[in-house]
């Protein structure tokens, strides 16, 4: 669907493009919860609490509009520790502090997209060492203007590391999932985690970011003698198209048991999976990733596409590898330059 136009902006556009008919309201359009709430409505508002009312949003609400979108009727604050959505600020207005106006649904997307954190539930720590590894893209949601960085925090035991990631590296003007690692040394422990905060260029932990992407929780192998192979393939996310791929060959699940000392990859097999309404194939690039390594361009492919969906195979892959692998090294298949068409 596309984005609301700010010369465009009425109340039945809103009401359709939201899908909320039981109010005329801007005030009920912008309130009302879709999930949770109390009394019908999503944010902690006079009508319901009095003077007690702030016009943040009550946990586990959703209202019928899109947080995710970079234009909404409401703002990330991050004033508290921790980022929250509130209604957008009013002090004139004695009751809440809050306000409700129309056209702050100008330039508003109902399809945006949550932010994503991908990280594994398992990694495979050699001698105690090895990496952890995540994907990230904000997409367009709105952080305030002072957020200019995300950091991750991974702790293992007492070990904690951080790596901060510039936010203007994985927004939507980065169209890319961009791959982030950390590596660790000296770990017995069996159990992590990882978690993002709102941030700065001194790395500042300002607030958590649970709200909008909770802590990831992952366990640890310890193996000795292999590196190992995802299964997955990663991929970009492209409006209108799903693509994504697995190794079906050697088959199994899991990841691949790779022998330490490997200094090619031959044998496998990635079947490509995608859907779609509107594209009929997609063209990529394919690369390899390896722990420490740069990636190793290995081929560009197309792949079909329908619905509901179409698998391609890419057949007796070949790659020659940058440096032999070492035993804990992750490796992984990368689709990057999606076009769909």
């Amino acid at each position: 669907m596309a984005a609301i136009q700010t010369d465009s902006i009425s109340v039945t556009l809103v009401q359709n493009t939201i899908s909320v008919f039981s109010t005329s309201s801007v005030g009920g359009l912008i309130a009302k919860a879709k999930v949770g709430g109390t009394s019908g409505y999503a944010f902690k508002i006079y009508e319901t609490y009095g003077a007690s009312a702030n016009g943040y949003l009550l946990a586990g609400a959703e209202p019928y509009w899109n947080m995710w979108s970079n234009k909404i009727p409401a703002e990330w604050d991050v004033s508290n520790g921790t980022a929250e959505l509130r209604l957008k600020r009013n002090a004139l207005n004695a009751n809440g502090g809050y306000d409700f106006r129309l056209g702050d649904f100008g330039g508003y997307d109902h399809a945006a997209v949550q932010p994503q954190f991908s990280v594994a539930t398992s990694f495979n720590f050699t001698g105690g060492a090895g990496a952890i590894s995540w994907l990230a893209h904000f997409h367009q949601i709105k952080l305030p203007a002072d957020i200019t960085h995300i950091l991750a925090k991974v702790t293992i035991g007492a070990n904690v590391q951080t790596l901060l990631m510039p936010l203007a590296d994985i927004i939507d003007s980065t169209p890319e999932i961009s791959g982030y690692s950390i590596n660790f040394t000296g770990v017995s422990e069996t159990s992590g985690t990882a978690q993002l905060y709102a941030s700065n260029a001194q790395g500042t932990e300002v607030a958590t970011l649970n709200n909008i992407v909770p802590t990831r929780n992952f366990t640890i192998n310890h193996l000795a003698q292999y590196a190992f192979l995802a299964r997955g393939v990663g991929a970009p996310q492209i409006q209108d198209l799903t693509i994504f791929g697995n190794i079906i060959v050697p088959s199994g699940s899991g990841s691949i048991q790779i022998a330490a000392g490997t200094t090619e990859l031959t044998g496998i097999t990635i079947r490509i999976s995608a859907s779609s309404t509107v594209y009929s194939g997609a063209f990529f690039n394919l690369y390899l990733q390896q722990t420490g390594e740069s990636d190793v361009f290995v081929g560009s492919y197309s792949a079909a596409a329908s619905d509901p969906v179409s698998n391609t195979d890419l057949q007796d892959i070949y790659v020659t590898l940058n440096s032999a692998a070492a035993a804990g090294d992750n490796l992984a298949f990368l689709m990057t330059d999606v076009s769909p068409y």
